[in-house]
Order: C-alpha cells, then structure tokens, then sequence
C-alpha cells in the first residue's frame, strides 16, 4: 500500500515540479515551486532538498532578479540581517531568533529583521523594543519579494535564514546575495522536513543530531556547523508542586497516533487511574478524533488548551507537577525547555532521538516511563540525572553560548555537536515511516487564492488526472482556487 502513495506522490511532484522549471514568469515559478515546497514538505518520504530545482531556476531568472533588486538600497550598513518567513507567537523557530537577536544586542551588533510572510504585533513589538527598529515587512508578487531581500541583504554582512522550507524566493535571494560576497547561514530549524535553501548558505547552523545526521545523509550543502537552541530559565528553579497538572506542549499533529506506532491517547488512558493529578495539553484542540476515546472516558481528568503563544505557557508550566513530552513526534524545544525551568521531565526514547542533551532522561519504553512517572508523583523522589543534565543544558545552551557559536559559523569556523547528542539510537527513515503509515498524500491549497489565475489553471491541469486519485482530496475545493 505503501508504494502506491509514493508513486502518486512522486506523480504529482514531478509534475508540478516541471510546471515550475517551465513557467512563463518569475511569478509563475515562484507560485508553483511555493506549492511544490509545501507538497515536500507535509509529505515527509524522505527527500530533503532539491538543489538542483533551486540551480535550474536561479540561472533561468539570474538576470530578471538582478534587475529587479535595482536600484540599491540607500541605508546604512549593518552586521546582522535576520530573514524569516512566518513569525509566530508559539511554536519553536520564533522563539529561536528572537533570543539570538537579543543574544547579538548585548554584544553591540547592528541588525535588523525581514519577514517574507506574515506576522504577528507582538513579534513586530518585541524585535522593535530589542534593536530599536521595526522589522521590514516584505508585501506584493513573490518576485516583488524576493528582489527586495536582496536589496536589503546588500546592506549586510551576514545573512541569517530561518525561513520556511517552502520559501523558494528567499533561497533563491540567498544564493545571489552570498555570490556577491555576503556570507549566508541557514538555521535548519525544520531539520527532518524538506527545504529550500540549504544549498544557497555557506553554512548550514543544524539545532539537533537528528538534523546533522539528516544533512549529512541527503543535503547537498558547502558545510554545517552546530549551533543548538538557546535555552534559558525563565521561571525560577523551585521544587515542583505535585498536587498540579501533569502538562506537556507540542503541535497538536504530534500526538496523532500512526499504524503501528506507540499511540499517546491509549498511553494516558492507562495512566489516569494511577494517578490524582490532572493532565492539561497545550497544543491539542481535543477536537481531533483520535481524543474522543480518551475524552468520554477521563473528561474531568484531561484538558485541553490548545495553541498558546508562548509566554502564556509559562504559567502552567509553573503550577505542573511534571512534564511530559509528546509522541510519537516529539515536542521538540519544549522537553528540554521545561527541564530547564526546573520541572522533573518525562520522555519516550523516540527513533528520532538527538535534539538536546535532554534525550538523555528518556525511557526506552511506555511501560518504564509510567512507571516512573507514577513514582515520582507519588514520593516526589526527582529520578537520577535529571539535575545533571539541566546544569549541563544551562552552560551549553544558554543564549550566550549559541551566539558564541553562530559568531564561530559566521567567522568561517565550525563547531561540533555534543557527543551525547550524537550517540542517541537515531533512525533514519522514523518521520517517513510515520508518513507511509498515514497512507494519504496530502495537497496544502490554502495559498492558491493569492496565485495567479494562470499559476491556478495550470495547477489544475497538473493535479486533474483520473489515474491518480488521491486519499480524501476535495476536488471541488480544488476547483473553487482555480475561479
């Protein structure tokens, strides 16, 4: 079964990818390779890059983008230009450039940051307040967007990329700026999905093990350094009470259970009779079907929060017995994070293991983790290497130290990730078996209103085919994007 949704993926990749290399425009190529990104990127069979898309496309439209991005830009110069995509109010690469952008203040650095996409006030007054300069929001046709990055990144001498993975025209603007003599590096945030624009930096900054052996399997990149991600206590280190919730906070997808993979509702299921305490979920909407279970069963025992920006975490995260990550995709930034903040954490030994020094406190299975979950609710008896490690997290992976280390990167140096990180059992192919085992390609339309009609109609013709049917794809949805 397995087979045949990789062969309708690679059917509609392949078609759409040559509808990009053959676009009339700029713009149209800009639309469907956008569309191509987001198709690699959600549906996780293993290909993490295509370089030579990004050369193909790049020498097609070299000199319309040169064109384009005059005249040049009249500002001062700076150290630092900082480009993302989306930024958000939770999740992790926001989070993750905000502290770095700090972490270079406090060093004297002039920097700025540029968005590609959306959003939000807050981010727009927290970047404001930190270097004194509102972040420059890129608007209008892709190529409009990608001529103006490389304007703007004329003015710097290191680019820094947190970008989405389907951000073609920011890769694409890096790869010109960085032939001009700017030195570019790719923060490799989303490490086990596909992306646009390793291939354009000097370095590739990896923030896991998993990600570093990821680029090392099936990344063309020039090099890669380590860089981590900072992580700081921001609520004081005081001995959990264990009359709170047990919390745990992860992207609600992460906890969906695959065939033939540990399922996390069937685990609290088990787990709730054996202890008082409550479990709250931020993350999870509990909407999702594979909660209903577990809901009709425990209703006054679980809650669920839903999406919360990220300093509203810190609240419950103060009043949680215990922390417990997500599975069977972990909660990433969060595990570490909490244990950081002081909680007694509680992890699986994930496949994909190598993502902080943290992995180190996981247990090899549901049973063991229960069972010591339970214990220590019960005798509040912190469980061995828990102090260790997060004395050891806050010297490596303090904001200072990331930043000594992006210095090292951006100087032309390379560092090295932590051996322990390293020596976590990591499988290389556990994010594409978890997609196979959906048995569903997945086509992400929600971008296709701002195409153009042209983009529009040739998508259509591109994705219309009776031999290949996707699982649950809404034909009349599609058919609504193209009028």
């Amino acid at each position: 079964m397995s087979g045949c949704i990789e062969a309708t993926l690679s059917h509609i990749r392949e078609n759409i990818r040559m509808l990009t290399l053959n676009a009339e425009s700029l713009e149209q190529a800009l639309e469907a390779g956008c569309l191509l990104g987001r198709l690699n990127w959600i549906n996780n069979d293993g290909k993490l890059e295509d370089e030579a898309l990004e050369v193909a496309l790049l020498k097609k439209y070299n000199g319309e983008l040169l064109s384009r991005s005059k005249p040049e830009s009249l500002l001062g110069e700076i150290d630092w230009l900082h480009v993302i995509t989306n930024a958000y109010d939770s999740g992790g690469h926001t989070p993750l450039l905000k502290k770095i952008v700090n972490g270079l203040v406090a060093r004297g650095s002039g920097q700025n940051v540029v968005v590609t996409g959306s959003v939000t006030k807050r981010f727009l007054e927290d970047i404001t307040a930190m270097i004194g300069l509102e972040p420059i929001q890129l608007n209008g046709p892709l190529a409009e967007r990608a001529s103006a990055l490389i304007r703007l990144g004329r003015r710097a001498k290191y680019i820094v990329l947190y970008i989405h993975p389907n951000d073609l025209g920011a890769a694409l603007a890096a790869r010109i700026l960085r032939r001009e003599g700017h030195r570019v590096l790719f923060v490799n945030h989303a490490d086990h999905v596909f992306s646009y624009g390793p291939g354009a930096a000097d370095t590739v900054l990896e923030i896991s093990g998993w990600g570093w052996n990821a680029t090392k399997r099936g990344r063309m990149i020039c090099s890669q350094s380590f860089l981590g991600i900072p992580l700081e206590a921001s609520i004081s280190r005081s001995r959990p009470p264990l009359t709170g919730p047990v919390i745990s906070i992860g992207g609600g997808d992460k906890y969906k259970p695959g065939n033939n993979i540990v399922n996390f509702p069937t685990f609290l299921q088990k787990l709730l009779p054996l202890i008082d305490q409550k479990v709250e979920l931020i993350g999870p909407k509990g909407t999702e079907c594979w909660w209903q279970d577990l809901i009709m069963q425990h209703k006054g025992q679980v809650q669920f929060f839903g999406t919360l920006p990220y300093n509203e975490t810190q609240c419950p995260l103060i009043a949680a017995s215990a922390y417990l990550d997500s599975f069977p995709i972990t909660g990433g930034t969060a595990f570490p994070q909490a244990l950081v903040a002081g909680k007694v954490v509680f992890g699986l030994r994930e496949q994909s293991g190598g993502y902080s020094l943290a992995d180190m406190l996981r247990y090899s299975s549901v049973e063991a983790m229960t069972e010591a979950l339970v214990l220590y609710l019960r005798t509040g008896e912190e469980p061995l290497m828990q102090d260790f490690v997060r004395t050891s997290i806050r010297q490596n992976f303090s904001v200072k130290s990331v930043v000594d280390r992006l210095n090292v990167a951006a100087s032309g140096g390379l560092c090295l990730p932590p051996k322990e990180m390293m020596e976590v059992t990591i499988c290389s192919n556990y994010y594409s078996k978890i997609w196979r085992n959906t048995n569903t390609v997945q086509i992400d339309l929600t971008k296709m209103s701002s195409f153009s009609r042209q983009t529009r109609l040739n998508l259509a013709y591109k994705l219309i085919d009776p031999v290949y049917r996707l699982k649950a794809f809404k034909w009349l949805r599609l058919l609504r994007w193209i009028i």
